[in-house]
């Protein structure tokens, strides 16, 4: 199993300001971005982990990944949350 950790633009303390639905858009926009890479094409499964206002965003972002048809997240099957 691999992890990747974040290290973009979400977790700039100056980008904390600007809302949950802000936060929780651009930490979307990044999982989608993760998702795509050819670096990790062979993903699997989701799991995120956030702590206090970290996992408002990532509540946030799973309401808006989620697809309802397939149950999953940007095509990734939800594993621990």
């Amino acid at each position: 199993a691999s992890c990747y950790r974040s290290k973009g633009p979400t977790l700039l303390h100056n980008l904390t300001h600007d809302g949950i639905d802000m936060g929780g858009h651009r930490l979307a926009q990044e999982i989608q971005e993760v998702v795509r890479r050819n670096e990790h094409k062979n993903l699997r499964y989701l799991s995120l982990l956030g702590n206090s206002l970290g996992g408002l965003f990532a509540r946030y972002a799973i309401g808006v990944l989620f697809d309802k048809t397939t149950n999953t997240i940007c095509g990734l099957l939800p594993a621990s949350f």
